[in-house]
């Protein structure tokens, strides 16, 4: 089975919250969100944010594992949902979601230059994400989080297609003051994170440090 993509009429969102956003209005419940420029892609795939927030620390924080159904939320071009599928293998199936079509089909080329075959892409609209309740093991929610204007909607779509045993990988940037600088972009605290996922009926874990710029907390129905 090659990478398929589910078309939707497009909606504005953020992919992994990884900088060079434009400001657009719109979407479910009155979202106002950052697009990604879709010119901006390498700066998604490129060294610097290789080096700075490691893919294999997200996945093993995720405990992302060999037969699992995966689902990563603003994937843009990728940069999760194809290690993603590479740890999960054969027999796994990995959704890439993002409201970008652009940034989706880079996904699909991506993951058929590849060879990845376990890897789908879907484009949410209107804060809706087209696949069955109870879709997947793991969710991957990378740098996302702080871009929602309704962040209480956005974790109920998440619980809806949560497995019952599953859970879901929140990664932020830390909420600190930078005296030489860091990472750009709005904070959200693990004490934001887990305000919003009461009020959608998750469960938050404890929240722990990725590095010195992100931190990861774990959800659970």
């Amino acid at each position: 089975m090659s990478t398929q993509q589910t078309q939707h009429p497009p909606r504005d969102a953020g992919s992994h919250g990884a900088g060079g956003h434009v400001d657009r209005s719109g979407g479910h419940h009155g979202h106002h969100t950052h697009v990604f420029d879709p010119a901006l892609v390498e700066r998604l795939l490129g060294e610097e944010r290789r080096k700075l927030l490691p893919v294999e620390h997200v996945l093993d924080a995720a405990g992302i594992s060999s037969g699992q159904t995966v689902i990563d939320f603003g994937c843009g071009p990728g940069y999760l949902t194809l290690p993603a599928a590479e740890r999960a293998g054969a027999g796994s199936t990995v959704y890439g979601v993002d409201v970008q079509a652009e940034l989706l089909e880079v996904c699909r080329r991506r993951a058929d230059d590849a060879g990845l075959r376990n890897v789908q892409t879907v484009l949410s609209v209107d804060g809706a994400v087209p696949l069955p309740d109870g879709t997947a093991d793991r969710i991957l929610i990378s740098l996302v989080l702080h871009e929602i204007e309704d962040p209480i909607a956005f974790l109920l779509e998440a619980r809806r297609l949560l497995a019952p045993k599953g859970s879901i990988a929140i990664i932020e940037l830390v909420k600190r003051e930078y005296p030489h600088g860091g990472p750009s972009g709005p904070r959200v605290s693990p004490e934001d994170v887990a305000r919003f996922a009461s009020n959608a009926g998750l469960v938050t874990g404890v929240p722990s440090a990725l590095n010195e710029h992100h931190y990861f907390m774990a959800l659970h129905r």
